[in-house]
């Protein structure tokens, strides 16, 4: 019986090895026919010559965008550190100890607060924790806003990206 290949996978030999091919590629048009046009040619290329007569399976998604560079040194420049200075502010106010110590702290505590998943597996339900790099940039968005949001209802104000120069 043949091994299943799964969608993100091409089998590279009769063997049944089977390689992760995630490359990036975009369609244009070429002479009025769509183009499948690769982002890493070479790559692509030494794919296609190891399989030259066999058959090949592939999977064509379209490519999801990651939260940037910029947006992640304002996840941590910014919303984290807001949070932690105005939880610290008002431990302070209260005379009580700040409940994190470092932006890290901040981090670990919103990804469970804000980005945990249920899974409902064949042997009951579970729970996992979603890193933030995993995040596409709507999903990001989505989880500043909640942060943003969760510090405003405790009024902790957390800088927009466009004060002080900040870009995202």
């Amino acid at each position: 019986m043949e091994k299943p290949v799964k969608p993100d996978e091409i089998d590279l030999d009769d063997t049944g090895e089977v390689m992760l091919l995630d490359m990036l590629a975009r369609v244009e048009l070429v002479e009025h026919v769509p183009r499948l046009i690769p982002a890493i040619g070479a790559k692509w290329i030494a794919v296609l010559a190891r399989n030259i007569g066999r058959p090949v399976r592939i999977v064509l998604s379209r490519a999801k965008q990651r939260r940037s560079s910029p947006q992640n040194r304002y996840l941590w420049g910014v919303v984290y550190s807001d949070l932690l200075e105005g939880m610290r502010a008002q431990a302070t106010e209260a005379d009580m100890e700040p409940p994190f110590a470092t932006a890290e702290d901040v981090h670990l505590w919103a990804k469970w607060r804000f980005l945990r998943v249920k899974r409902v597996l064949p042997g009951g339900e579970i729970e996992e924790v979603a890193g933030s790099t995993r995040c596409n940039g709507e999903r990001f968005g989505d989880y500043v806003s909640q942060l943003s949001a969760w510090g405003a209802a405790r009024h902790i104000y957390v800088r927009q990206p466009h004060e002080d120069r900040i870009a995202i």
